[in-house]
């Protein structure tokens, strides 16, 4: 929203919420603006699996909103369910929405089942490293370490000394955490 007029900020603003309340009334479920830029939405579980199918959709037709603005406009989501609790949930949503903007944005992150899920990414990502985004990603692994009674870590073919030093970092978190640990290689 950098360098745009109020006017085009408001044009924005009015576009995203709009396609958003499009989107959700499709499956009749809930979405309320918690604050500028910032959505709740509550979905039963069949429309979470209907809209997981379909891939996120949303974040395609958010991204082709423009007014005036160079860089593409995305939307990222945290997003859980299956949790016992509400406040669980929201643990786990906030987690997804945190590891999501730390990845770049532009995406989903899916808490189901247990398991942590990607939609989206597309759009590159505007900032590179940072030290917010470096704490927002550490904090997000620690939720996800915590979930787990054994970690095991692998880093990408061809394994360099760059993946095996991350690996090494990540160990000594799920150590620090209590956790059973093993590095494949």
């Amino acid at each position: 929203m950098k360098g745009l007029t109020e006017s085009q900020r408001t044009v924005i603003l009015s576009e995203v919420g709009k396609q958003l309340s499009e989107w959700i009334t499709e499956s009749e479920e809930f979405l309320k603006k918690y604050a500028e830029g910032i959505y709740i939405a509550i979905l039963n579980r069949q429309a979470l699996d209907k809209v997981m199918a379909e891939k996120f959709e949303i974040l395609d037709t958010i991204r082709t909103i423009h007014d005036g603005n160079r860089i593409p406009v995305t939307i990222s989501m945290g997003v859980a369910a299956d949790e016992p609790t509400i406040a669980l949930l929201a643990q786990r949503a906030q987690a997804g929405l945190d590891l999501a903007l730390g990845r770049g944005g532009d995406q989903a992150a899916v808490h189901v089942d247990g398991k942590m899920h990607f939609y989206g990414g597309k759009a590159k990502a505007v900032e590179k490293n940072t030290r917010v985004k470096a704490r927002i990603v550490a904090h997000a692994i620690r939720e996800i370490i915590m979930d787990t009674e054994d970690v095991i870590i692998m880093g990408h073919t061809g394994e360099d000394f760059d993946s095996l030093g991350a690996a090494l970092g990540i160990a000594k978190m799920a150590r620090y955490l209590n956790k059973n640990v093993k590095i494949m290689v």
